[in-house]
């Protein structure tokens, strides 16, 4: 997690090149284990392409599980703001292909698309997926799959603000992951302990996480902006202004369109209005503003909506009436 196995991705490459260009159900799971491999390589572009192909492979061949297991990994592969619409579309064919089907990929297809409709604000949605892919893990009996069906219990718990629960659960998730072998368990119960330390206004005891964080994941700057609210929080203003200012230095443009780049701006966003820098607030408002009708879902954590990050930036930049009206959208949005 957080970077790039070249040698593997060199695997992969001589894989595809030994199955040939027809149309297989390989060449198509292996360009979508391709585009995994390459979440971090900060190539948008050349992944999307790669999951594009691996679609379309997909389909023409026929094959169900073959079309289910790029579905599931399309979900990551293409995660992004602007392809929620699509990916929501894509998850749905998903569960349906493998319909009441026992299998794991049903249960890892369930929780994305629980984490998708979290996004989108269909709370409802996203509840019926949480005791689906609860029931789904259960029947299996396996502990990777119940790992799975903890990541959306977890953004629902803590969307609900049952905070006491959710720090039981976020053990418990680390626990289950590391039982499951789960070679990416830490990191992900990283995200969701520092998702749960915002909530409860004690982001300032994560520092040292965020410093680890930002050393070990090289490829994710997302962790940077977390580090950087940590800083203003804790006071340590001149930490946090520089890395704000070094990550404004080309507008964001160096976070890779993935599925932490939301959590991420936001998480300047944040910095930028607790710090009162004009110049990152007004970019970032515009960065955030299309997708003002967002919930910010990764991992096992939910960071509240964007909107409402959007309340804080027109604060700061002392445009009242905006601020009002996304204060009203925020109260409306999380009402639901």
């Amino acid at each position: 997690m957080g970077r790039v196995d070249h040698e593997q991705v060199r695997v992969l490459e001589s894989a595809l090149a030994a199955v040939g260009n027809g149309d297989s159900r390989e060449r198509a799971e292996l360009l979508s284990m391709l585009t995994l491999e390459l979440l971090f390589d900060g190539d948008h572009i050349r992944r999307w392409a790669r999951s594009d192909e691996a679609l379309a492979i997909a389909r023409r061949v026929g094959d169900r599980r073959g079309l289910m297991r790029v579905l599931t990994d399309r979900a990551w592969a293409i995660d992004a703001p602007d392809t929620l619409t699509e990916r929501l579309a894509n998850l749905d064919e998903a569960v349906d292909v493998l319909g009441e089907e026992k299998d794991l990929l049903l249960v890892i297809g369930v929780r994305a698309r629980a984490a998708a409709r979290l996004e989108a604000g269909d709370i409802a949605g996203m509840e019926a997926d949480v005791e689906r892919c609860e029931r789904e893990a259960a029947a299996l009996l396996e502990p990777l799959a119940s790992w799975w069906a903890m990541f959306p219990r977890l953004q629902l718990t803590m969307l609900r603000g049952e905070l006491q629960e959710c720090e039981q659960l976020t053990q418990e998730f680390l626990q289950l992951g590391m039982r499951a072998g789960q070679p990416d368990a830490l990191t992900f119960f990283a995200a969701a302990l520092v998702g749960l330390r915002h909530q409860q206004g004690r982001m300032a005891e994560m520092r040292v996480v965020y410093e680890q964080a930002v050393a070990e994941n090289p490829a994710m700057p997302a962790w940077c902006g977390g580090l950087a609210l940590t800083c203003a929080v804790e006071g340590d203003r001149a930490r946090a202004l520089e890395l704000l200012r070094k990550a404004a230095a080309d507008d964001f443009a160096h976070m890779p369109r993935d599925w932490v780049w939301l959590v991420g701006i936001c998480q300047w966003a944040e910095t930028a209005a607790l710090l009162k820098d004009q110049d990152a607030c007004a970019t970032l408002y515009e960065i955030l503003l299309p997708w003002r009708e967002l919930v910010i879902s990764t991992g096992g954590a939910a960071w509240g909506t964007v909107v409402h990050h959007l309340c804080l930036l027109a604060i700061a930049l002392g445009r009242e009436h905006e601020a009002q009206q996304h204060l009203r959208d925020a109260a409306a949005m999380h009402a639901r």
